[in-house]
């Protein structure tokens, strides 16, 4: 099947189209549930009261508890998120579990 050639305006058209798919409403902090401190690229779900959508939890624990100052993954984090994070956390912050 031959492809279709396009007028320059189809294709700027179609290419605003595509651009403008990936791209956050400027408002798009108002369709956050309430109490969520989510933003785009944040691991977690916006929805998560656990995390409140950062994707991660530091334990309230004493400062000389072992888990003092470490991250916790949320569960709300996919699966295969959850391996790269942890890759990444043991290469740059040698966190140790």
């Amino acid at each position: 099947m031959p492809h279709k050639t396009l007028t320059l305006s189809e294709a700027l058209a179609e290419f605003k189209l595509t651009r403008t798919r990936h791209i956050p409403a400027p408002d798009w902090k108002k369709t956050l549930p309430e109490g969520s401190r989510w933003q785009p690229g944040f691991p977690g779900k916006p929805a998560c009261m656990t995390c409140k959508g950062l994707g991660y939890l530091t334990p309230d624990v004493g400062i000389h508890h072992p888990q003092f100052g470490k991250l916790v993954i949320c569960d709300c984090v996919p699966e295969n998120l959850r391996e790269s994070i942890r890759a990444r956390m043991d290469r740059l912050y040698n966190v140790h579990r």
